[in-house]
């Protein structure tokens, strides 16, 4: 995969860049990611055209290189990553089960995290701008099974995007080696609760991370430093949130992976 990944991407200007050649690892890892996620997950792809899976492989495997060509590279894939968490963070707390169902990524039960909003998708729909553009550009059924295989195929494609890049950022020196020390999961958990909470205020729904709307806002937008701190290139940038704001947030049993 690695020289097909080389060989479809090697545009003339590479011969005078040797950024990618100095971050080979990494674009190593992209290839073995790339696969991991999508090319060989058909648990991801079962459900999608063979044209769309390629192309969208292509489009992947073009912007990694990319990414190792930038000038920063640590830089970008973080800027990279934090996109897709933005977005993938929108459908994943659409797509959770509730209890007592199981919840194999962990986020079920932090921060107000319910995985009851997929039984909400018709009225949310209606009541949240992003969701509703995304529909009406799906066709705009909104019955209640075409919802869900339109919510659950974008989240599948932001779910092996986001962990497709986030893969890059352990050769390029960027991941904390200690369990619990890292700022991916949180980030992504942070932005779960967050967009769960926009959920249900839109949408009339109660909170969950707060019960006093003018609390989830503040407890929101503490959580949401985190981003900053990740933008502003902190070595560390999840353990500063939790000593400069003393939250007590224990990530260390977060799931791996």
């Amino acid at each position: 995969m690695f020289k097909k990944l080389r060989d479809s991407l090697t545009p003339q200007s590479i011969k005078d860049t040797t950024r990618v050649f100095e971050n080979s690892q990494a674009l190593i890892t992209g290839s073995l990611a790339l696969q991991q996620f999508w090319t060989n997950n058909v648990a991801m792809t079962k459900d999608f055209p063979q044209e769309f899976k390629e192309s969208q492989a292509k489009a992947w495997a073009e912007k990694v290189l990319a990414l190792l060509k930038a000038p920063d590279p640590v830089r970008a894939v973080r800027d990279e990553v934090m996109a897709w968490i933005f977005d993938c963070a929108r459908f994943q707390v659409l797509v959770l089960d509730a209890v007592p169902n199981p919840d194999p990524t962990g986020l079920r039960g932090w921060l107000g995290i319910t995985g009851e909003l997929r039984h909400h998708l018709e009225l949310l729909s209606t009541t949240d701008t992003y969701l509703a553009d995304y529909v009406r550009s799906n066709s705009g059924n909104r019955h209640a099974g075409a919802l869900w295989e339109a919510v659950l195929l974008r989240y599948r494609v932001l779910w092996a995007g986001m962990n497709i890049f986030n893969a890059l950022r352990e050769p390029l020196g960027d991941v904390h080696k200690e369990i619990g020390s890292d700022w991916f999961w949180p980030l992504l958990c942070i932005q779960c609760a967050v967009s769960e909470a926009v959920y249900r205020d839109g949408a009339g729904l109660p909170l969950t991370m707060n019960p006093d709307p003018q609390m989830t806002l503040k407890i929101s937008s503490t959580l949401l430093t985190l981003v900053e701190l990740v933008r502003g290139g902190s070595k560390f940038p999840d353990l500063l949130l939790v000593a400069g704001f003393s939250l007590g947030l224990k990530w260390a049993e977060r799931p791996v992976g």
